[in-house]
């Protein structure tokens, strides 16, 4: 009985940290890695609870498809880390990028699996896209952001808070054609 809770409730923790990563990815980086390294501690903590077989290895990781391509994709980096020139940066990054983003897709996989967690995502990504339009806007006019106070600089570039111009577009890049495929299939 306390196990199930403490599972429910690793997985709205898990769920919140998703939804953070999402809205604090336009201006903190430092945010960003706190809640994902969170969200996915939280996650093996939840799936180390649901342990009930002895083939629980196997049952840890979601079923997906892309599985296979990923898996040869973190053996090719080890063995890049393994001929490193500069061992100790690349087994850093190995861990601390490749690894950790792996895990955050089966963190993603596994735990937004309802229309409602997905419908949700789509909220945090339109008000994330909303402040960031916001402040974008609020830069341009004032020659500096709004939440950061980071000025557009001698390039009158908008950059609203990222550090350059090309993050943000680079931002934009990634969650515009997202958003806007999604409202296709919205209900």
């Amino acid at each position: 009985m306390i196990k199930q809770r403490v599972i429910k409730t690793l997985d709205i923790l898990i769920t919140i940290c998703i939804y953070g990563v999402l809205f604090t990815s336009t201006f903190s980086k430092a945010a960003v890695e706190s809640l994902a390294v969170s969200a996915i501690l939280f996650w093996i903590l939840k799936k180390v609870l649901s342990i009930e077989s002895k083939g629980w290895f196997r049952n840890f990781f979601p079923s997906t498809p892309l599985n296979m391509p990923l898996a040869i994709f973190v053996l090719v980096n080890a063995i890049s880390t393994l001929n490193s020139i500069d061992f100790k940066t690349s087994l850093i990054a190995f861990f601390g990028k490749t690894i950790e983003y792996v895990a955050l897709y089966f963190v993603v996989v596994d735990t937004l699996n309802t229309k409602r967690r997905i419908k949700y995502v789509i909220a945090v990504i339109i008000i994330t896209i909303s402040t960031l339009v916001i402040n974008a806007g609020f830069q341009y006019f004032n020659g500096f952001d709004l939440f950061r106070h980071f000025s557009m600089g001698g390039e009158h570039r908008i950059k609203a808070s990222f550090s350059n111009a090309n993050d943000m577009a680079g931002w934009l890049i990634l969650f515009l054609p997202l958003l806007i495929s999604i409202t296709f299939f919205i209900e």
